[in-house]
């Protein structure tokens, strides 16, 4: 096979890659229904770690029925339990075509800032444009996608098309949406391995945002947490510093349910309906289930299937293209954890700028400044497998591996023109070592 044109050929580069593929912490298992934890659980951890993963698939319902500690959802919400969205802990399913968007896809939202910025949250919606709602209420919006194909060619002459979204908001009175309301499309990413990346020390993020000779330079994720700030490294764009406050978050703003973290839910500035209804406990999520739901999400392992990590195992080349192209500059490998840990989930845990075409947009189609954490790419063979439809990216725009690099630009941009001048072969072969991750 020939080799990548343009870049050397890498080989301590590949060394690690290979050498990292064979460290990973990784539960190879057929079934993604039963889970498995990253190390060995006594008694009471085991416990209570399958409590929080019953909590993950519990189905909640309003205020007021029937149903031990697990009432209180709504007024308004997008779904009704955690595995609704993540699918078995992975990456949402996402929207298969034109439509109403799916419960596993949330509209965030936005307000644009003069000095062309976002400021997360609108006074209109809250965070989050809840999509459903308990009887009495009524829905946010209804929203809407519609596809548009854009071409995307090669310097080999070959072509694909990509699909680009555009969101329609109807609210239920119909009244125009605000001018500054910026509509920000959200996936729900893999909740495996969480508490692996939650490990990984901030020191060693940091030092992967000194500048480097030839790659990309990632910005630290940093949030202002009143005191000071941390680093964020949870979320599409790095906005939540620690599994908890990420579990929480999506409690309150895609289920309308309360916990200690997070005392009220994501209501609209002037909507007292939602603020005044009537709740399930103080907090609904009882500390008990909470802590469950956490110990859960830190100590699940990312699950590869047996014949994924045979091929995994047996492709040398696919881990060779992935450092030449560049793809590992960003989705690096080779973490430690505060115990010493190896782990490989193909993420730099940094903020990329990767271009006008994914980022967010205004309600008039403008696109505002975006940064994107890198995604970690370790379990992507679980999407795949069974020959399930797969969306990635932060919206699930890309139907494939393929589209997903296409749509990279920005400060990766330079990665994918790489990917563009492979042979055909050599695509795929990289295209095939990263679905078995």
């Amino acid at each position: 096979m020939r080799s990548a044109s343009g870049r050397p050929a890498g080989l301590v580069v590949v060394a690690a890659l290979l050498a990292a593929t064979a460290a990973a912490v990784v539960d190879e298992q057929p079934d993604g229904r039963t889970p498995g934890a990253w190390r060995a659980l006594d008694a009471d951890e085991a416990a209570r770690f399958d409590l929080g993963h019953a909590v993950f698939n519990t189905s909640w319902v309003p205020a007021g029925q029937p149903a031990g500690r697990r009432d209180g959802l709504g007024p308004l919400f997008n779904s009704v339990s955690c595995d609704a969205c993540h699918n078995s802990r992975r990456r949402g399913r996402g929207p298969l075509d034109d439509g109403p968007a799916p419960s596993d896809f949330v509209l965030q939202v936005g307000q644009r800032q003069a000095d062309g910025g976002i400021a997360r949250g609108h006074p209109r919606f809250g965070h989050v444009v809840n999509t459903d709602a308990v009887a009495g209420f009524v829905p946010e919006a209804a929203v809407s996608i519609r596809y548009r194909a854009r071409p995307h060619a090669r310097p080999d002459g070959s072509r694909i098309t990509l699909w680009s979204p555009a969101y329609q908001v109807e609210t239920p009175d119909g009244a125009p949406l605000p001018d500054d309301l910026v509509l920000m499309p959200r996936m729900a990413p893999s909740a495996q391995g969480v508490g692996l990346l939650e490990a990984i020390p901030d020191s060693a993020i940091l030092a992967g945002a000194q500048p480097r000779p030839g790659g990309p330079r990632g910005e630290p994720a940093w949030i202002d947490a009143g005191n000071g700030r941390v680093l964020g490294r949870f979320g599409w764009q790095g906005t939540e510093a620690t599994v908890a406050s990420q579990v929480a978050v999506a409690f309150a703003r895609e289920m309308g349910l309360t916990s200690a973290m997070i005392e009220a839910i994501d209501c609209a500035s002037h909507d007292d309906a939602c603020r005044n209804a009537a709740h399930g406990g103080t907090p609904e999520v009882e500390a008990e289930l909470f802590e469950a739901v956490l110990a859960f999400q830190r100590l699940e392992t990312v699950r590869r299937t047996p014949d994924a990590a045979r091929r995994l195992r047996e492709s040398r080349d696919g881990a060779r293209l992935f450092a030449n192209t560049g793809c590992g500059d960003c989705h690096r490998s080779g973490w430690t954890t505060h115990d010493g840990l190896r782990i490989d989930p193909y993420t730099d845990l940094l903020l990329h700028d990767l271009g006008d075409a994914l980022a967010d947009r205004d309600i008039h189609g403008t696109p505002l400044r975006s940064r994107w954490r890198t995604a970690p790419l370790w379990g992507i063979s679980t999407a795949l497998e069974g020959g399930r439809p797969i969306r990635l990216l932060h919206d699930g725009r890309a139907r494939s591996i393929e589209e997903a690099i296409a749509w990279h630009g920005g400060a990766a941009a330079p990665a994918r023109a790489r990917f563009d001048a492979l042979h055909a072969e050599e695509r795929q072969c990289l295209i095939d070592w990263v679905s078995s991750l």
